[in-house]
């Protein structure tokens, strides 16, 4: 019954396909302008001591994100005639009992990831494992809510464009269910790009983001909603950015860090390691939640 709702709902918006293309093509546009206004901003007034600070510049770069909702918010008010909540799912607000599960399961997940550490050693000689340097924690801590804060804005952003506005748009103009799931997630491979991190490892990086696109794409379609997305990408982000970082530019604001060589082969196995384990994570979330639908249906 909700699956039919949402398709109904969404028919009777401006669904045409130019209006997904120029929707897409319009957010690029806006979210471009915005971030050119941006660096121009930072080219004035970059070498003041509060914008050197690297923790600040983790803090807005995260917290620039709230644009994409400001684009987003635009494009489907003016191009689609629709309000920006239905982007979140058929009750048009996340579900937050969906959202929690989908943090449980994750961190659940990760702490048992946890036990592999000490037998990498085995897999790997002494030079390929990472250097690990820990932050105090007195240091650390002040930094943690506006982290969650922003980090949240990131991760709700990318989520409402290709889980919600994409993936629905696509979902109430096309019949095939692989549509609604592929085209967001290459979309959200590409948007991963970064060779000059990964070099060799760029593609992995992309299949990586692509494969979660398209588990977050399912979880979202059985449930009509991005919440369960929304909770695996916010503690995915977390864990990267606020506990174990990889010697990137997002480091400063890592309890633990460690450094070694992205392009390596320890790369690799981290991106496929990090796969599995998203893989694990889906599979729980669709058992529960497949579960709690015939028990519903009963």
């Amino acid at each position: 019954m909700e699956e039919n709702t949402l398709n109904d709902s969404n028919k009777a918006k401006k669904t045409e396909f130019w209006r997904i293309i120029l929707g897409f093509l319009l957010f690029i546009v806006l979210i471009s302008i915005f971030y050119a206004v941006i660096l121009y901003g930072w080219s004035i007034f970059g070498h003041s001591s509060f914008l050197n600070n690297q923790k600040i510049t983790i803090i807005l770069l995260f917290g620039s994100f709230i644009i994409w909702h400001l684009a987003l918010l635009t494009i489907v008010k003016f191009l689609h005639k629709r309000s920006y909540a239905s982007l979140i799912g058929v009750k048009k607000k996340l579900n937050w009992k969906q959202f929690l599960l989908a943090t449980f399961v994750t961190v659940s997940v990760s702490v048992v990831s946890l036990i592999i550490i000490p037998f990498e050693s085995i897999l790997f000689s002494q030079n390929y494992l990472p250097r690990i340097e820990t932050s105090y924690i007195k240091e650390w801590l002040p930094w943690v809510l506006p982290a969650l804060i922003v980090i949240f804005i990131q991760v709700s952003a990318e989520e409402v464009l290709f889980r919600g506005y994409l993936l629905q748009q696509l979902r109430a103009r096309f019949r095939s269910y692989w549509i609604w799931v592929i085209i967001p997630s290459i979309l959200f491979g590409i948007a991963h790009y970064d060779f000059n991190t990964f070099e060799n490892n760029t593609f992995i990086y992309m299949l990586n983001a692509f494969v979660f696109g398209v588990l977050a794409s399912i979880l979202t379609i059985q449930s009509n909603n991005i919440s369960y997305a929304l909770g695996i990408h916010f503690i995915n982000n977390i864990i990267g950015v606020l506990f174990f970082g990889l010697g990137d530019t997002l480091t400063d604001l890592s309890l633990v860090k460690f450094y070694f060589d992205k392009t390596g082969v320890y790369m690799t196995y981290i991106i496929i390691l990090q796969t599995a384990f998203q893989i694990i994570t889906f599979l729980i979330l669709l058992n529960w939640l497949k579960r709690h639908k015939n028990k519903a249906e009963i």
